[in-house]
């Protein structure tokens, strides 16, 4: 089990290790997942490998880079986790929460998560669509605060009540609107992987309220509150869970050949939002 004084510390020296290699100071955090590492393509900026830095986890899953880019794009200064770590990797679950520390410690303010994730039939959601994250269910059995607690974590019990940001997902409604991207609202179903829901798991999460399924973002959403970062999430769904009853044969290629197609519009919603995510307050 490590220790609230062990986690503080890789922060800290992960934070150091950025700051000698970087002059950005980060107001906004943005978490990319599967095949979204196209947002950070091309983006000119400070590079800096999670082998790199204390206590990450270089992801093994293709589509998650594994690197951290500091820039300023659209004005605002920014940091990319391009990739995330993954439970189902075998990750302790803390290890989730170093993203959001993280940036909290480099002084970002807003904490921006993207995944790919399956839509759940009957829901209003299809493959391509683009949905932002009204609200969570943790399925996946694991809570990254688990374990023993120091306050300079955060609160002991923090509260989930308003896990998204109102004002941050009224920004990007209010942008997807103005840009005629098509922005669907849904609750996001986290479960721990790696294999893919059973027909009878999708209809079962559909019946609890969920709208789309995923393997990601719960925990780092979790510590991300704990801390006090304002959390907006967006969904790309890649594939419908499931299989459409059976009938589909699902894969990974398929994820990420999803979301590559709806790379514009959602590289286009994030870049439009900054400023605004930039001026949140919890």
């Amino acid at each position: 089990m490590t220790s609230p004084a062990e986690i503080l510390s890789l922060v800290e020296a992960a934070a150091t290790q950025i700051r000698q290699r970087s002059s950005i100071a980060p107001k906004v955090a943005l978490v990319l997942g599967s095949g979204l590492n196209i947002l950070e393509e091309g983006v000119d900026g400070d590079r800096i490998p999670y082998s790199d830095l204390p206590g990450f986890h270089v992801p093994t899953v293709s589509g998650h880079s594994g690197q951290l880019v500091l820039a300023n794009l659209n004005a605002v200064p920014v940091m990319i986790f391009s990739g995330r770590p993954h439970l189902y990797e075998g990750t302790e679950p803390w290890r989730l929460g170093l993203l959001p520390r993280l940036a909290k410690a480099m002084g970002a303010t807003a904490f921006l998560v993207t995944n790919a994730a399956g839509g759940i039939p009957g829901k209003g959601v299809q493959t391509g669509d683009l949905m932002r994250i009204t609200d969570h269910i943790n399925l996946q059995g694991r809570n990254p605060l688990i374990g023993p607690h120091d306050d300079q974590l955060g609160a002991r019990f923090p509260d989930m009540g308003r896990a998204y940001h109102r004002k941050g997902g009224e920004l990007l409604d209010e942008l997807a609107a103005t840009a005629g991207i098509g922005l669907k609202k849904g609750v996001y179903v986290g479960v721990l992987g790696p294999s893919y829901e059973t027909p009878a798991e999708v209809r079962m999460y559909g019946q609890m309220g969920g709208h789309a399924i995923g393997m990601s973002t719960v925990g780092e959403v979790t510590v991300a509150n704990q801390v006090g970062l304002c959390v907006a999430g967006i969904s790309c769904i890649s594939n419908i869970a499931g299989g459409n009853d059976g009938t589909d044969v699902l894969s990974h290629a398929e994820v990420k050949d999803a979301v590559a197609a709806a790379g514009n519009d959602i590289r286009r919603l994030i870049r439009d939002a900054l400023p605004g995510l930039s001026q949140l307050a919890p």
